[in-house]
């Protein structure tokens, strides 16, 4: 375990703890066998302790604005791993109104994933309004330029649908109604990142 309050091996690569930030998790080890865990703010290149020469990122932690950290579930076994927040999500965006056709970029927050993020789990929901039975398009930046639907809506009513969403180096994808005047309320909401260890 990597404890941040600690610097070098099993600790804080360089510089003190800092609130609101994102932290890699790196194995490290000496060519001799001996490994450990190493905390740092870079997901590229971490300070590498005194006669530490082999690392692997290996996953994501965020240090909240309390220097508490985040908890989180992390999935799978192969080069990539998913973080998913159990019990607090992040909101990206909330609408009082309706969007329309045009497709708006949507942004995730600082909190919501590291930059190295290459995929977002999006939660869209919301609330019917006067057109009714319209879908709603994610627009993955990467490798998908078109669109593919999330959810197609019933007349009213209330819907919600969770999609992965392919990110463009800058936590941004797009999304787009089927009509302008669909509905009278829509949350999109963050409920965990990607990355590719």
């Amino acid at each position: 375990t990597g404890d941040i309050t600690l610097s070098g091996a099993g600790g804080l690569d360089t510089g003190a703890e800092a609130a609101s930030t994102w932290y890699a998790v790196w194995a490290i080890g000496k060519t001799d066998g001996t490994t450990h865990v190493l905390l740092s703010a870079s997901f590229t290149a971490p300070t590498m302790p005194t006669g530490y020469t082999l690392k692997r990122l290996v996953g994501a932690v965020y240090n909240d604005a309390g220097s508490d950290f985040d908890k989180f579930e992390c999935q799978g076994t192969g080069p990539d791993r998913d973080f998913l927040w159990p019990d607090n999500d992040r909101t990206i965006n909330t609408y009082a109104a309706t969007r329309n056709t045009t497709a708006a970029v949507q942004t995730l927050g600082a909190s919501h994933a590291p930059a190295v993020a290459k995929a977002a789990l999006a939660w869209f929901g919301g609330v019917m309004g006067t057109g009714g039975g319209q879908d709603v398009y994610v627009i993955d930046k990467n490798p998908n330029a078109t669109g593919r639907i999330v959810m197609s809506t019933p007349a009213s009513g209330r819907l919600a649908a969770a999609t992965w969403v392919n990110l463009d180096g800058t936590l941004a994808f797009d999304y787009k109604d089927g009509l302008a005047n669909d509905w009278s309320s829509l949350n999109v909401r963050c409920y965990g990142f990607r990355i590719e260890i």
